[in-house]
């Protein structure tokens, strides 16, 4: 994916971008002949204007370390569910409607959906919408703990939008 457009799109609509470094402890070698291993993937998030940042200790860190997918990888390049719960719940509340235009085989909508969040994903590839679809009807959710944590991300400070 190429940033730069991304990027440029957000802040001619008027938002804010900042990047997000996605840190694979235990990342996969590299090809042979490939070059180095890459442990790291690049990430953006955007945010209007006059958004409140109310994190006053421990606020998220544009570095966030976690292991890739091990089993359902319905995409090369798909993200850990674990990875995008941290992302939302640094960045929305409970209600909030998230954004992915390039929500692959939908894992921001599962982690969105999980936490009480609307979502709206775009995906530009036929077989990773029905991926996403197919991951989305799978899922379902222990209606105790979704409630206690829709609590806890109630009292969250990070906010997107």
């Amino acid at each position: 994916m190429q940033f730069g457009p991304v990027v440029t799109s957000f802040s001619v609509a008027g938002w804010i971008t900042r990047p997000i470094f996605w840190h694979k402890p235990s990342a996969p070698p590299a090809m042979p002949g490939s070059g180095w291993s890459s442990c790291v993937e690049l990430g953006c998030y955007a945010y209007r204007p006059g958004r409140t940042w109310k994190y006053t200790t421990n606020a998220p860190r544009h570095l966030i370390s976690c292991d890739p997918p091990k089993v359902d990888r319905s995409h090369p390049m798909q993200k850990p569910v674990e990875l995008m719960s941290l992302a939302l719940r640094a960045s929305s509340d409970v209600g909030h409607v998230v954004l992915d235009p390039f929500a692959g085989s939908g894992t921001t909508l599962i982690a969105a959906r999980a936490m009480g969040r609307k979502a709206i994903g775009i995906e530009i590839d036929e077989r990773f919408c029905e991926a996403a679809a197919l991951r989305l009807s799978q899922q379902t959710l222990d209606m105790a703990q979704d409630l206690d944590e829709r609590e806890a991300d109630a009292k969250d400070q990070g906010r997107l939008f």
